[in-house]
């Protein structure tokens, strides 16, 4: 009866390290597939081009409010 108990013991610890093993190669392949896909990312980045111009700064006007005595404020602090 005992060596029956220890077979079953040891025939579910082997299946319970199949199971560790596949679980190990399953997340070593997507490490493997998300590692090219941030090279492919990373060559698209250094190929694209840039932008070496002058940027053009934006020239915005300044507000101005009519006060209730109708002076101009122009809203600079």
């Amino acid at each position: 009866m005992s060596t029956q108990l220890l077979m079953i013991v040891l025939i579910i610890l082997a299946v319970m390290n199949l199971g560790a093993l596949v679980g190990l190669i399953l997340v070593a392949r997507q490490k493997i597939y998300l590692q090219t896909q941030i090279d492919e990312l990373k060559q698209e980045i250094e190929e694209a081009p840039t932008k070496r111009g002058k940027k053009k700064k934006s020239k915005r006007k300044k507000k101005k409010a009519v006060m209730s005595d109708g002076t101009i404020s122009d809203n600079s602090q």
